[in-house]
């Protein structure tokens, strides 16, 4: 059975920990196992905790998340400016991701190590929108 649900939230550091909350008790409602709804939580965090820093505008953070055929999938959109496009560009480039020891860019790390089909788009209202299917083992 496919199921996507939207969830927003304000676009602070202190809406997260909630955020994070509501979308793995939706997953285990949807029937994902406890390793699934914890790697789509640490994704989440990591996608939303950038989109927090990178935010320009007071506008709410919003997250889709679902399952289908594919396994769970994980959106986070909001009105980041270019900054975020960064990730793109490490993306396409090869070599340059920090290891998992590294002070900065772990989060990145983690995000693609967790993830698969990640894609990075911009939104017809300037946000930027992150995508991903979140492997069933890491």
């Amino acid at each position: 059975m496919s199921w996507s649900e939207i969830f927003e939230a304000r676009c602070s550091e202190e809406a997260l920990p909630e955020l994070r909350r509501r979308v793995q008790e939706r997953l285990r409602q949807g029937g994902a196992g406890e390793g699934l709804v914890a790697r789509a939580g640490l994704l989440l965090s990591e996608l939303a905790h950038n989109a927090v820093a990178a935010s320009r505008r007071p506008e709410p953070l919003r997250v889709t998340v679902g399952m289908d055929e594919g396994g769970v999938h994980l959106s986070v959109e909001c009105s980041a400016n270019e900054d975020l496009e960064a990730l793109q560009l490490a993306l396409d480039a090869s070599g340059v991701l920090p290891s998992p020891e590294s002070e900065r860019g772990r989060g990145l790390w983690l995000v693609l190590e967790g993830s698969r089909d990640l894609q990075v788009e911009r939104t017809a209202s300037g946000g930027v929108r992150v995508r991903l299917r979140v492997k069933e083992e890491a």
